[in-house]
């Protein structure tokens, strides 16, 4: 079996070529630049150059292929350089989509969020609902999964929450919002077998899938045990939602910040799930957050 893997150089996609190399499948992958595809190729895995944006670089990218895993996304759209929702989240689904159907590769798995809805309450939330809506609609051989927060080695919240933490003046961290939200943090590495365990499953082909850990958490418990897994003491004191607005605000003139208001938006909601028939139709025995965030001891 060879799968064609788009967002191959992003955080989900490393850990996927790793779990197709574990299970001895054959990867091709799409990337923007030869210094990607040196890179690629140096692990020993297939690159092609191409724009997923831009379907006249993609034809005849799938020859030899049976299946595609598609990755591509943002969470945070720059406009300058016309990152957006619309063009990434979206068009480019349904140009690889179309490309499959084009091109006779009828088994695709599509990566989405927990809470996509084109109804959703942010763009992300949205154009990722609108996805979903065309890849059921393709007449492919579709499994959509839609991931809580992933947390693993080099991921994107819980080591930034993790170097934080150490950095704390008195341990002093703002909980942003007062309400409880919860959300159900899934091990990379169980994503990752998911997508892998289930190419040739039929029993996943035209299914979508809630993923998320074994249990809620949360947000302050999520901080309380990234604390106790690097040894330190925190103290989260709860900031009302409209100051938080106005801190985020503040935050955003910083080049590299961390949040901004959509994601605002998405940490104090509710973001939880039922993951029981993931984990039973994949075979997935899934890692509790406690257990699995030992990487941050590093």
């Amino acid at each position: 079996m060879r799968v064609f893997v788009t967002g191959a150089t992003g955080y989900v996609g490393g850990f996927i070529l790793q779990e197709l190399h574990r299970q001895h499948i054959k990867a091709r992958c799409l990337v923007r630049t030869y210094d990607q595809a040196e890179r690629i190729n140096a692990d020993g895995t297939e690159a092609v150059i191409g724009d997923i944006a831009n379907p006249r670089t993609l034809e005849g990218i799938l020859t030899g292929c049976d299946a595609v895993i598609h990755l591509v996304a943002i969470i945070k759209e720059i406009k300058k350089k016309n990152m957006t929702f619309a063009r990434l989240n979206y068009e480019s689904t349904k140009n690889m989509v179309d490309l499959a159907a084009a091109q006779g590769v009828s088994r695709f798995l599509h990566m989405s969020a927990l809470g996509a809805d084109i109804h959703g309450a942010t763009g992300y939330l949205r154009s990722k609902g609108k996805a979903e809506a065309y890849v059921r609609d393709s007449g492919l051989n579709y499994t959509i999964f839609r991931p809580s927060f992933i947390f693993g080695p080099g991921d994107a919240v819980y080591t930034m929450l993790a170097k934080t933490i150490k950095k704390l003046p008195l341990g002093v961290m703002p909980h942003f919002g007062i309400r409880k939200y919860r959300h159900q943090p899934v091990s990379i590495y169980d994503v990752t077998r998911g997508f892998v365990n289930a190419l040739e499953n039929e029993k996943t082909f035209y299914k979508t899938y809630d993923v998320g850990g074994p249990y809620s958490l949360s947000y302050k418990e999520q901080v309380k045990a990234i604390a106790g897994a690097i040894g330190a003491k925190v103290h989260l004191v709860p900031l009302p939602l409209c100051i938080s607005r106005i801190v985020v605000a503040a935050m955003a003139i910083l080049p590299s910040a961390p949040i901004d208001q959509d994601k605002l938006t998405m940490l104090t909601r509710d973001n939880i799930c039922d993951p029981r028939p993931f984990a039973d139709d994949l075979r997935i025995d899934l890692t509790p957050f406690r257990q699995g965030i030992t990487y941050l001891k590093k």
